[in-house]
C-alpha cells in the first residue's frame, strides 16, 4: 500500500474494503485479529454522524475521495501555490475545467484528481463580484437553484455568449430586471433578482456552498460524498448525550444501550441459539435491558441506596432510548439548573455499576455485594464530580433585558425583520439619548432566508442613517450572525450574507463614529413591532417623531429605562 500511495494518491476499492473491515473488527473485537465476532450495528450505521445516532466513523473509500477533492478544489479555485500552478500549466487547465473532459494522457495523480471533479461540482458556486468572469450558462452562480445554474426562458437563449456582468445596469450597478425577465424562466429570474450585488466591484470568487463560511474543508467534502446533510429530528437527543458532562466511557455505554447494542442475554439469544437467558443477578427472569437495569430486585436496591433514594420500580420506561432521556433529564431533581448535571452523573454511574456487577458475576464468578456496589458508585461520583466540574462551559456575561438609550449626542438605530409564510418586512427605528423616537421606517421585500432578511434590514438601516447624515450612530439588532462579523474583524460571515456585510462596511465608512452591537430580542422589541406593523399592512412607510403609530409608541414606552446613562 505504501508503494501505491507514492505512485498514486487514489486507494483502490479493495484496499478500502479491507481498511473498513479491519476498523470494524477492531471496534467489535479489539483483542483478536482472527475469528468470528458479533457486529451489533451495521457499519453504515456506525458511520452516521453522532447527531444521527452513529459514531462518526469514516468510510475509507469516501474519505479518500474527500482527501483528493481538496486538490481538485485548489485547482478549480486557482489557489496561488507553485505546485498548483505547475499542474494547471501542464494540463492546460481553463476556466471551465470542472465541466471539461478529462485529459487523456495524464499521470495517475492527475487522473485521481479529475475523478473528484463530480464531487466539487456538487458544492462549488461563484460569489458575484464584478461578474465579468462568470459565464451565465456554463458556470454555477445562483446558489438557490438546482445545479446553481439558471434556466433560459427560450432554449435558443443559452446559445448567446453572456457573462453575469452583462445583466447589470451599468449606471446604477444593480440588476437589469427587464433583461433578466426576458432571458430566464420565472423561478430563475426570481432567484437572480434576490442576489445582492456588491457596491464596490471586486473579483468573482468560487465558494463552497456546503460550508457556512464558503470555505472548502475535507470534513464538509466527506459529508457531501456520503450525503450527510443537517441532522434531522431524532427520537433521542444524541448530541446532548455526547456533550453531557459524563465520563467518555460511560457515554459510550449509554450509546450502546440506546442503540440496542448492549449484549444482554436477551439480545444475545437473537444471535446465538443455545444460551440461557436468565438474569445473571437475580436468576429469576429473562435478562432484557429493562429487567437488568430497572426490574431486577438487586438493581432496584442499588438505585435506591446509591442514587438519592430513586425508585426504579416506578420508572415508566419502554424502549432503550427512554433510559438516555431519563439520565439526560433527571426527574424530580431538587438541584438548581446549573447543577442538574450532577444528578445525570449519579444516574449514569448507577447504570455503569449495574452493568459492571453483572459482568463480574457472569465472567469472574463474583458474588453480589450491594454495599460494595453502593460505595463504589459514591466514590466514583465524588471523583468524577471534582474532575468534570472544570468542564463547565464558560458562562456568558449577563446581557441587559431592556433597551438602553445611547450616550448624549449619539443616535441608536434598532433593526429587525418580521417574516410570514409569504411576505417579509424590515423595520428600523432611531432614538436619541432621551429615548425619544426620531424616525421609524419599514418596507416589504421579496421573501428570502431569515439570515439574509436580517442582513438586508441592517444594510437598509445603515443606508438610511447615511442619508440622514448622522455622525455618531449605534446600530443594534438581535441577529448575532450578522452583527458579529461587523463588530469583530476576525469573524468570517456566512457566505449567504457576505455581500451584505461588505456593503454595510462600505456605507458605514461615511460615519465618523459608528458601532454595531448585538442585543437580545427583548431589547429589540420596538424595531420588531415596526416590522410587524408593515407586515400586517403590506406597505412601506416612514414616520417622524410627531406621527408615530400608537402601537409602536406604546412599545417604545415600555423600553424607557428607569434612568439615563451618559457613559459611552
Amino acid at each position: 500500500m505504501k508503494t501505491r500511495r507514492k505512485q498514486c494518491p487514489f486507494i483502490p476499492s479493495k484496499i478500502c474494503v479491507n481498511l473498513d473491515s479491519t476498523s470494524r473488527r477492531f471496534w467489535w473485537k479489539p483483542k483478536a485479529s482472527e475469528g468470528r465476532f458479533i457486529a451489533w450495528k451495521a457499519w453504515d450505521k456506525l458511520c452516521l454522524p453522532k447527531c444521527q445516532g452513529g459514531l462518526g466513523f469514516k468510510k475509507a473509500k469516501e474519505f479518500n475521495s474527500a482527501l483528493l477533492s481538496k486538490l481538485a478544489w485548489m485547482v478549480a479555485s486557482e489557489r496561488k501555490i507553485i505546485c498548483m500552478d505547475i499542474l494547471r500549466a501542464k494540463y492546460k487547465v481553463n476556466h471551465d475545467w470542472l465541466h471539461s473532459d478529462p485529459y487523456k494522457s495524464a499521470s495517475p495523480t492527475w487522473r485521481a484528481i479529475e475523478n473528484t471533479k463530480k464531487l466539487i461540482v456538487k458544492g462549488a458556486c461563484y460569489l458575484i463580484g464584478d461578474g465579468s468572469s462568470i459565464n451565465v450558462w456554463s458556470d454555477p452562480w445562483v446558489p438557490t437553484l438546482q445545479g446553481f445554474k439558471p434556466t433560459p426562458k427560450d432554449e435558443h437563449h443559452n446559445q448567446i455568449p453572456l457573462t453575469v456582468s452583462q445583466l447589470f445596469n451599468a449606471s446604477s450597478y444593480c440588476w437589469n430586471s427587464r433583461l433578466i425577465l426576458e432571458m430566464f424562466d420565472t423561478a430563475s429570474a426570481r432567484a437572480i433578482l434576490s442576489l445582492p450585488l456588491p457596491r464596490i466591484p471586486k473579483q468573482d470568487k468560487l465558494i463552497w456552498i456546503p460550508d457556512a463560511k464558503g470555505q472548502f474543508s475535507i470534513k464538509s467534502a466527506y459529508r457531501t460524498v456520503v450525503e450527510h446533510g443537517s441532522c434531522p429530528n431524532q427520537p433521542v437527543a444524541w448530541m446532548k448525550l455526547w456533550k453531557a458532562r459524563l465520563p467518555e466511557r460511560i457515554k459510550l455505554l449509554l450509546w450502546r444501550i440506546g442503540a440496542g447494542c448492549l449484549p444482554t442475554k436477551e439480545n444475545l439469544i437473537t444471535r446465538l441459539i443455545h444460551i440461557d437467558s436468565t438474569c445473571t443477578l437475580c436468576k429469576s427472569f429473562s435478562e432484557s435491558y429493562m429487567h437488568l437495569f430497572f426490574e431486577c430486585p438487586i438493581a432496584r436496591v442499588i438505585w435506591f441506596s446509591a442514587c438519592w433514594g430513586y425508585r426504579a420500580d416506578i420508572s415508566s420506561l419502554q424502549i432503550e432510548e427512554d433510559l438516555i432521556r431519563l439520565i439526560l433529564e433527571p426527574p424530580c431533581s431538587s438541584l438548581p439548573a446549573s447543577e442538574q448535571w450532577l444528578a445525570s452523573l449519579n444516574m449514569a454511574l448507577v447504570v455503569d455499576e449495574i452493568w459492571s456487577l453483572r459482568n463480574q458475576v457472569l465472567y469472574q464468578e463474583a458474588q453480589v455485594d450491594i454495599p460494595k456496589s453502593t460505595q463504589s458508585v459514591q466514590h466514583k461520583f465524588l471523583e468524577y464530580s471534582k474532575l468534570l466540574v472544570g468542564k463547565q462551559p464558560n458562562v456568558a456575561p449577563a446581557c441587559p433585558t431592556t433597551w438602553s438609550p445611547p450616550p448624549l449626542g449619539w443616535i441608536k438605530v434598532n433593526v429587525d425583520a418580521a417574516i410570514s409564510s409569504s411576505h417579509v418586512a424590515l423595520g428600523v427605528i432611531a432614538r436619541n439619548h432621551k429615548g425619544d423616537v426620531i424616525k421609524a421606517w419599514a418596507r416589504c421585500i421579496p421573501i428570502c432566508s431569515s439570515l439574509q432578511v436580517e442582513a438586508a434590514a441592517l444594510l437598509w438601516a445603515v443606508e438610511l442613517a447615511s442619508r440622514e447624515q448622522w455622525l455618531q450612530v449605534i446600530f443594534e439588532g438581535d441577529a448575532k450572525a450578522c452583527l458579529d462579523p461587523l463588530s469583530s474583524p476576525t469573524s468570517t460571515p456566512d457566505w449567504s450574507i457576505s455581500t451584505y456585510i461588505s456593503n454595510i462596511f462600505h456605507f458605514s465608512a461615511c460615519f465618523p463614529f459608528v458601532k454595531f452591537c448585538w442585543v437580545r430580542r427583548l431589547c429589540n422589541a420596538a424595531a420588531h413591532e415596526v416590522a410587524k406593523f408593515a407586515l400586517t399592512s403590506l406597505r412601506s412607510f416612514s414616520f417622524c417623531s410627531g406621527n408615530i403609530p400608537p402601537v409602536i409608541e406604546s412599545d417604545c414606552k415600555v423600553d424607557y429605562p428607569p434612568f439615563v446613562s451618559f457613559d459611552v
